[in-house]
């Protein structure tokens, strides 16, 4: 990842967030989960996806914030092992760069406990592609240098940012937006959808700001 294998000259990205039943990371199954296929100066295709469990059990703090509707779920929901298939196959395409808001700190403790529901065995090998906004913000704000002598070396310097807690430090992607003067439909977030795509606008200013 160095000269012209830094990200800003790679690609494609796979933009993916998911919407889960909680904040628990040990249980807690997706409900709704988007994922995209972009390069930096377009978008691919977007993939929206309602994930059914018959006994889902959003707490009240996730439908508040997330402003589930258990009416537009039961409509588009489909069943949780086909919604995790097709997931899966882009998420595990070796040709992606994934990247995510937290997904180290959440996302990717939701998608095992979603292969965990379904039977199916854990794989976590994305992870070596993967792309952590959060820890990439919080470089930005610290003036930390990411680690690229490696991909197990990022690996290793993100989750060591996405740990790093700080009061004050900021890595909302509602706040960074805003703050960043990002056009965006902010009253329609914590939609997969819009996450995913407000997460691609964000990464489009960062992969400039660092380098990785």
């Amino acid at each position: 990842m160095v000269g012209a294998n830094l990200t800003r000259f790679g690609g494609p990205f796979l933009f993916t967030d998911v919407e889960a039943e909680s904040l628990n990371v040990y249980a807690s199954r997706p409900w709704q989960v988007a994922w995209m296929l972009a390069d930096l100066d377009r978008i691919h295709w977007t993939k929206v996806r309602w994930v059914y469990w018959p006994d889902l059990k959003v707490s009240r703090e996730a439908a508040i914030k997330t402003r589930f509707d258990p009416r537009e779920y039961a409509r588009n929901a489909k069943p949780a092992a086909e919604v995790l298939t097709e997931y899966r196959a882009d998420l595990h395409n070796p040709a992606y760069r994934v990247v995510w808001a937290n997904g180290l700190g959440y996302d990717a403790y939701i998608v095992r406990n979603w292969e965990r529901e379904c039977g199916v065995p854990h794989d976590d090998t994305y992870l070596l592609r993967s792309i952590d906004t959060n820890s990439l913000l919080k470089a930005k704000v610290k003036g930390w240098k990411p680690d690229i002598s490696s991909p197990e070396a990022f690996l290793r310097w993100q989750y060591q940012g996405s740990a790093w807690i700080e009061k004050g430090l900021k890595t909302n992607q509602t706040d960074v937006g805003r703050a960043r003067g990002i056009e965006h439909d902010y009253a329609s977030t914590h939609d997969a959808g819009s996450d995913t795509e407000l997460l691609y606008k964000i990464f489009k200013q960062l992969v400039f700001e660092l380098e990785f």
